[in-house]
C-alpha cells in the first residue's frame, strides 16, 4: 500500500523537493517511493492554481494565444504551422518573430518544442531554458525540458523537472503520470504501476493513467485485459496518442486486425506527435497495412 511509506522518508522529500527552482542534481531512484507520496500531497492540494497567463493556452503542448494582438496572430499561424508537423516552417516563422519580441513566453517555448521535434536538441534545450527564464512558474516549460531529457537518457534530471511540474501546478497530474513513464520504460513495472494507481486514486478516469495500466498489462501479456482497459479511455480530451499504437498492438495480437488497422490508421493521423520522434511513420504504416492484409482474408473467408 501507498500509505506504508514510512514518515521521516516522507518529510525528507518535502524537505529536498519543496525548495523553489531546484532543478539541477541527481534523483536516486531507491527514493520512488517517497517522490511518490511527495506528488501526492501536492496533488490533493485543496486550493486552485492560477494560470500563470491566462491568455495563453496548450493544444497537444502547443501553446496558442487568445485575443487579436499582431503577436498572438503570429504565434497563431505558426502554431497551426506545428500542429500540421511543418516543424521547419514554424521555425522560420518564430525566428523571425523572436527578433522583434525576444521575452514573448508564447514564441520561445515553442519554438524549443520545433527544435526538438527536428532533433536539434540543443536548440530545443536553449530555448525551452529561456522560457523557463521568461516566466519561471509555467509548468508546462518543466514537461518539455523533462521530455527532452528523458529522449536524451537522463532520466534524473526528467523526474525532477516533473516534480517541478506538479509544484507548480498541483492539477497537473500528467506530471505523475510522467514519471511512471520512466519507471516503465526502466522496465519497473510495480512502481510505475504505483504511480499510475496513485492519479487514478485521485481521478478515476484519467486518460493517460490509464493508458500506463493498460501499457503494464500489455507487457504482462495480459492482451486482453489491456484492450478492454483501454476501451474505457475517454478520447474526446486531450490524451498521449501512444493509446493508438498500444490499441493497435492489442487488438493485433487478439487477432483483431480491423481494430488494429483503424488505430494504426488514427494514429497516422498524429504525425506531428511526439511518439512520432522516436518511433518511425514508415513501421507504423507497415504494421497498418499488415493489419488491413489480414482484415481483408478474414472478411473474405
Amino acid at each position: 500500500m501507498i500509505a506504508a511509506v514510512v514518515v521521516p522518508a516522507v518529510i525528507l522529500v518535502l524537505i529536498l523537493f519543496c525548495v523553489p527552482g531546484h532543478t539541477k542534481g541527481r534523483f536516486d531512484y531507491g527514493d520512488g517511493e517517497a517522490l511518490l507520496e511527495y506528488f501526492i500531497h501536492i496533488a490533493r492540494r485543496a486550493e486552485p492554481v492560477e494560470e500563470p497567463k491566462s491568455w495563453i493556452y496548450s493544444k497537444n503542448e502547443i501553446l496558442y494565444c487568445d485575443g487579436d494582438t499582431p503577436p498572438a496572430i503570429a504565434n497563431n499561424r505558426a502554431a497551426d504551422k506545428m500542429a500540421a508537423a511543418d516543424y521547419e516552417g514554424a521555425i522560420t516563422d518564430y525566428e523571425s518573430y523572436l527578433k522583434r519580441a525576444p521575452l514573448f513566453l508564447p514564441f520561445r517555448y515553442n519554438i524549443g518544442v520545433c527544435y526538438f521535434h527536428v532533433n536539434d536538441r540543443a536548440r530545443a534545450r536553449l530555448n525551452l531554458e529561456k522560457a523557463l527564464n521568461i516566466v519561471p512558474e509555467y509548468y508546462l516549460t518543466d514537461i518539455q525540458l523533462g521530455h527532452l531529457a528523458s529522449l536524451e537518457g537522463s532520466d534524473d534530471e526528467a523526474i525532477l523537472h516533473y516534480r517541478d511540474a506538479i509544484r507548480k501546478n498541483p492539477k497537473h497530474l500528467d506530471a505523475m503520470v510522467l514519471v511512471g513513464n520512466i519507471y516503465f520504460k526502466r522496465h519497473q513495472r510495480e512502481m510505475a504501476s504505483k504511480y499510475y494507481e496513485a492519479v487514478l486514486a485521485i481521478k478515476p478516469r484519467f486518460a493517460n493513467a490509464l493508458l500506463g495500466r493498460a501499457k503494464v498489462m500489455f507487457e504482462k501479456e495480459e492482451y486482453y485485459k489491456a484492450y478492454q482497459t483501454l476501451g474505457m479511455i475517454d478520447m474526446s480530451g486531450e490524451y498521449d496518442r501512444t493509446l493508438h499504437y498500444y490499441f493497435a498492438e492489442c487488438a493485433y495480437k487478439l487477432q483483431d486486425y480491423k481494430n488494429a488497422y483503424e488505430h494504426y490508421t488514427k494514429l497516422l493521423e498524429f504525425r506531428s506527435d511526439r511518439f512520432f520522434i522516436t518511433t518511425s511513420v514508415k513501421l507504423i504504416e507497415h504494421k497498418q497495412e499488415l493489419a488491413r492484409r489480414f482484415a481483408t482474408q478474414l472478411e473474405e473467408q
